[in-house]
């Protein structure tokens, strides 16, 4: 093939297609260097867009015989918003948030209420369990309504998270604490971890996280000197003894001993994280969060 990249696949939502980036990028002209975990995805991606091709085609077939109301075609037919939160009485104002290059997550109204929540599509049950768990107990954002099945491909169903809108006006990540609050902050922050790796998950068994890196931890002190903790972006946490890494993002940065594709996440790991979360100055957290922190919409 003429491309030298690989990296867009659709998905199948409600007998409609749907463009989702969610597969890492593919380099095509080095595959010999790539691991097995690279080398399926990328056949993954091909496989699917094989199938996928002749699903759009029916699918602007009948879009053509069809079609939307003009007031309507465009939202319709945007790849920014999922045909998830295309209804417009469930739905207003939809936006999708910039973090980490993540293209799954929005923030959309009320359209009754006019309140503001997140939307995040997640792959699998098992992290919107783990989820689900931790923000029932009050350590992750919480959610407004039940977990959604809203696609499946080839590695299973994609589920839609939605929660409350925790504004960074209020919350601080842990570089942005002063020096002199951090040592409460952190043992309230490891009571919290301790706690929610205790929580049970509907499976069974306990959860783990796999990626406490420093914009993924938000922390608010209140007037009595108590700090709360919520921890965010579930996306690699499952169950403890089945969850593994996917190719890490960045190698450039400090992961766990033992961090690597497809090896366990571990509590311990967990655990060294949240500490170097809290070593990590604001200059480096400008590089991997890719925002300025004084923006209110990148939570999750």
């Amino acid at each position: 093939m003429g491309a030298a990249l690989l990296s867009s696949i659709g998905g199948l939502v409600r007998g409609e297609v749907e463009i989702y980036e969610i597969f890492e990028t593919v380099d095509m002209l080095d595959l010999w260097r790539q691991q097995p975990g690279t080398m399926r995805r990328g056949a993954q991606i091909l496989k699917t867009l094989y199938d996928t091709l002749h699903l759009l085609h029916a699918f602007y077939e009948q879009l053509l015989k069809s079609p939307p109301p003009r007031t309507l075609r465009i939202s319709l037919l945007t790849r920014e918003v999922p045909v998830a939160l295309h209804d417009a009485a469930r739905y207003s104002r939809v936006r999708m948030l910039q973090k980490d290059g993540n293209p799954c997550l929005f923030t959309y109204r009320d359209p009754q209420t006019d309140q503001k929540f997140v939307a995040k599509i997640v792959r699998g049950l098992i992290n919107g369990d783990v989820h689900s768990t931790w923000a029932l107990a009050g350590y992750a954002p919480k959610l407004a309504a039940e977990p959604e099945v809203v696609a499946v491909d080839l590695d299973g169903p994609l589920i839609l998270l939605r929660m409350e809108f925790l504004s960074t006006a209020v919350w601080r990540y842990p570089p942005e604490l002063l020096d002199a609050e951090k040592p409460a902050a952190l043992d309230a922050a490891k009571r919290a971890l301790d706690v929610v790796h205790g929580l049970e998950l509907p499976s069974g068994g306990t959860g783990v996280h796999g990626d406490l890196r420093a914009p993924n931890v938000l922390l608010r002190g209140d007037d009595s000197g108590v700090w709360h903790v919520v921890f965010l972006d579930c996306d690699w946490s499952g169950e403890l003894g089945n969850a593994r890494y996917p190719d890490l993002p960045n190698r450039s940065l400090q992961w766990p001993p033992g961090a690597d594709w497809d090896e366990l996440i571990t509590q311990e790991h967990d655990r060294w994280q949240l500490e170097h979360a809290f070593a990590v100055r604001i200059a480096l957290m400008h590089l991997f969060v890719q925002r300025r922190l004084t923006q209110t919409n990148n939570h999750v």
